[in-house]
């Protein structure tokens, strides 16, 4: 399996967001929207992928700050409440 390039990852996360909006609006519950969130947040922590115009800087600090980043948006999923 070929590894997921930053547009496929971003286009899969947007995806994703939009069917839990999707879900979250049609079955008015809220949680499927914090659901679409954390599992965006995921995909960042567990598989940073860094741009490739960012290429000159270090590769390994940007997956830091890209998995420190998917931990933010899990922790903000995990403790807003969105009201449909």
């Amino acid at each position: 399996m070929n590894r997921f390039t930053f547009r496929t990852q971003m286009y899969l996360g947007l995806a994703i967001l939009a069917v839990c909006f999707v879900l979250s609006t049609v079955t008015r519950q809220g949680v499927f929207t914090n659901l679409g969130w954390f599992i965006y947040g995921a995909l960042f922590a567990v598989h940073p992928v860094c741009p490739k115009r960012y290429s000159y800087v270090d590769q390994e600090q940007m997956r830091r700050w890209l998995r420190i980043g998917g931990i933010v948006v899990m922790v903000l999923a995990l403790i807003t409440r969105f009201g449909v």
